[in-house]
């Protein structure tokens, strides 16, 4: 898997270098930044702007690695004047980095320089996005954007679900509620993230979850060319994998409703093998991955949709495939027990109306990962379902 994670970033990379990609409102963030803004206006937009440190390298107190990359590894730190504790994204060193070729054998047609560029495009499109309650703020940076230092988490997602399996519901639905305002956040601002995953969702003390790594996002549009591989494939939405040959900021969308699955099945939902691709030359067969795709139409059942199908490149891989049918249903009632759904709501599980709770989660899974982009669900649609809505005074729920 660290390869293709490898091969996607140099694809993006490649990509940002020919194309430039500038944050869409990198402008509204750059040094002009007002000191008024800085301390936390509210801009027209509704974003509210901050202004990164600069830092050296030795404002830190290095600790150990807590995560790696393709390009950089990420420590514990500590800023030696305030005392904070931070997360130092640093990016390694280019004699440690293999670009490996390009087609034919080519030059990867990527250097350390562009690596760094992609890097400092991360920080523009975290500045350009401002404050947000939900998305990890890089602090400053050091060495030409080489070092970020970055508000520090207490785990990420992907480690916690590991841990509890059977977490709590009322978490699973604040965390899915966070990651949602952060997407439509995003959306707003013109961003893309394009890699939605539970290990890209930090946990707080304080029990908020944030968006991280930004590294592969976009200047967004209502229609995005595929010219690489995009999206880690576990994640990665079906639309790409049939072979559209375009997409929408809906992968975002997906991606959630991925992670809503996660935390109510206790693993990721849909685990493809990544070496069940095809040989087929054209650009938009390059994200198809049969197993992947079997695995999502196994839950979700088959796309019927002939309007959907046609215009799917990869359609000829799959169209003798049996028709599945639905079973996201069956999956909901079996883990969206009255006992985790009543943990942490001070309500006993006979005090709820089981069969109700579970249609909301269903529901909102659904419309995350309808396999139609233009059906799905929108963060701000999904933020607007019944299963969203404050709980009542437990008196009154019995």
């Amino acid at each position: 898997r660290n390869g293709r994670a490898m091969s996607r970033f140099v694809d993006h990379v490649r990509q940002t270098v020919k194309h430039g990609n500038p944050s869409p409102v990198a402008a509204s963030a750059g040094d002009h930044t007002s000191a008024e803004d800085a301390n936390g206006k509210v801009g027209a937009s509704g974003r509210i702007p901050y202004k990164m440190a600069n830092y050296q390298r030795t404002d830190f107190q290095v600790g150990s690695m807590i995560g790696q990359g393709s390009f950089a590894t990420v420590h514990k730190a500590k800023e030696i004047a305030s005392g904070r504790d931070v997360a130092l994204k640093i990016v390694r060193p280019e004699s440690e980095l293999d670009f490996g070729v390009g087609p034919n054998g080519s030059s990867p047609g990527v250097s350390y320089e562009d690596v760094l560029k992609a890097m400092k495009l991360e920080v523009q499109h975290v500045e350009a996005l401002g404050i947000h309650p939900n998305i990890v703020q890089i602090l400053g940076t050091a060495e030409d954007c080489r070092v970020f230092a970055m508000e520090r988490a207490a785990t990420d997602l992907y480690t916690l679900v590991k841990q509890q399996p059977n977490l709590p519901l009322v978490l699973a639905k604040q965390w899915t509620g966070n990651v949602l305002a952060a997407v439509v956040h995003m959306h707003d601002m013109g961003v893309v993230h394009q890699d939605i995953k539970s290990s890209n969702l930090l946990i707080f003390a304080d029990k908020t979850a944030k968006v991280c790594d930004f590294g592969l996002a976009r200047e967004g549009a209502d229609s995005m060319p595929v010219d690489r591989e995009l999206v880690t494939l576990w994640y990665r939405p079906p639309e790409l994998l049939m072979g559209d040959t375009a997409y929408t900021p809906k992968v975002d969308e997906w991606g959630v409703g991925c992670v809503v699955l996660e935390m109510v099945l206790g693993a990721s939902p849909f685990r493809g093998k990544p070496d069940c691709v095809c040989s087929c030359p054209q650009i938009t067969h390059r994200n198809y991955n049969s197993d992947q795709l079997m695995k999502i139409f196994a839950t979700m059942g088959s796309p019927r949709e002939q309007a959907l199908l046609s215009r799917m490149a990869c359609a000829g891989h799959f169209a003798k495939w049996p028709v599945f049918p639905r079973k996201l249903d069956a999956l909901m009632h079996k883990h969206c027990t009255p006992e985790r759904l009543a943990k942490g709501r001070g309500i006993s599980p006979d005090a709820l109306n089981v069969e109700e709770a579970v249609a909301q989660w269903t529901s909102l899974v659904a419309g995350l990962l309808h396999l139609d982009p233009a059906r799905r669900f929108s963060a701000r649609d999904a933020l607007a379902r019944d299963i969203f809505d404050p709980d009542p005074p437990p008196s009154a729920s019995r």
